[in-house]
């Protein structure tokens, strides 16, 4: 299993803040988490199978050993989407879109419409129908003592945080780009 790391911070509300959302949604038994191993994605794919639902997340290959290990089954995002997910199942309760990789059309296919559908980030939410979740303390009055109870619990793998300094920033990108590591990369001015 990988590893647990306690953190605080801003950070949390995101993660809160998505769970909360999905909640209001109503019951959800099959969700689809799309770029299921970026760091909100993980916290919620944790979340989701702590209430007993089942987690598809999709994802980059190389990201997929670390999603089978908080217990998601991945798959690989991109045009095949939607037949990924149907070798699965025939569709899904949920849809979480976290990438924003213009994936909304597949994951209302799937989720068989938008009201069971939220994005964190695809610009085209509205056109769409769909939902655009912002991270406001309001919208998750709860979260942030759910989380924390959690966290201090050590419930949640969270992924490490690494910190370079601001010149660093093109290995910094490098090291993101070419899926080196799994770590939050923060750049920090001197």
């Amino acid at each position: 299993m990988a590893k647990k790391k306690k953190v605080a911070g801003a950070d949390i509300d995101w993660y809160l803040i998505s769970i909360e959302r999905l909640k209001q949604i109503g019951l959800v038994i099959l969700l689809l988490i799309l770029g299921g191993a970026g760091s909100v994605r993980t916290i919620t794919t944790q979340l989701a199978l702590s209430r007993k639902a089942t987690v598809i997340a999709a994802a980059n290959p190389r990201d997929h050993e670390l999603l089978r290990e908080l217990g998601a089954t991945p798959i690989p995002y991109g045009e095949r989407l939607v037949e990924h997910v149907r070798e699965i199942a025939p569709r899904v309760d949920a849809v979480m879109d976290a990438a924003g990789r213009d994936a909304l059309p597949a994951a209302i296919e799937l989720a068989g419409g938008t009201e069971r559908v939220i994005t964190l980030s695809d610009p085209r939410a509205q056109e769409l129908g769909v939902r655009l979740s912002a991270p406001t303390p309001d919208r998750a009055p709860r979260a942030v003592d759910e989380g924390m109870a959690l966290l201090a619990a050590g419930a949640l793998y969270m992924k490490q945080r690494r910190e370079l300094p601001l010149r660093e920033a093109a290995e910094a990108h490098r090291l993101l780009e070419s899926g080196e590591t799994h770590d939050k990369i923060v750049l920090s001015a001197p």
